[in-house]
């Protein structure tokens, strides 16, 4: 709800920053309907969301191996068994998420959930280590809001892995 607020207060700030800036190069007030001007305020919020999530998608699809560096992350470390390995790990990922990126000689996995129309929806990174047997998982959200997505997105893949 913050998060929406200042979005709210930017988005006017900015439409008053156009108006005074058309005033100043045209040197008289510019005749814009009502309902042009609040379209264009109403508009400018979904693109500034979808903007903000774009480098997050971009992410996933990159063939980068490293874990992200998003603001808004929630990073685990869980133990494995012995008896797991990369496949099955990927196999009982791939049940319930999109696997975007899978790299085996690294053992990365880089997948997300479905995007709706409400929710951009969030994503996670997956890191295998064999030596040391613990699963690395650092989960972002893609959208603004979407941080309740993100909490029960964690709780289900570390469900899944332990009851593995």
């Amino acid at each position: 709800m913050k998060k929406a607020l200042i979005l709210f207060v930017i988005m006017v700030v900015l439409a008053s920053a156009l108006f005074f800036v058309f005033i100043r190069l045209f040197g008289r007030e510019i005749d814009i309907p009502i309902h042009s001007a609040s379209l264009l305020i109403v508009l400018s919020g979904p693109s500034i969301i979808y903007i903000k999530s774009l480098s997050r998608l971009r992410y996933l699809e990159k063939t980068d191996t490293r874990n992200p560096s998003f603001k808004i992350a929630e990073r685990s470390c869980i133990l494995a068994d012995q008896s797991i390995d990369f496949d099955s790990l990927k196999h009982k990922i791939s049940d319930k998420w999109i696997i975007i990126f899978s790299d085996e000689n690294e053992k990365v996995i880089k997948f997300r959930y479905k995007m709706t129309f409400k929710s951009f929806g969030s994503g996670a990174w997956l890191k295998f280590c064999e030596e040391e047997s613990r699963i690395y998982l650092e989960y972002f959200s893609l959208g603004i809001t979407d941080i309740f997505k993100l909490r029960k997105m964690k709780e289900e893949v570390e469900c899944r892995i332990k009851n593995y």
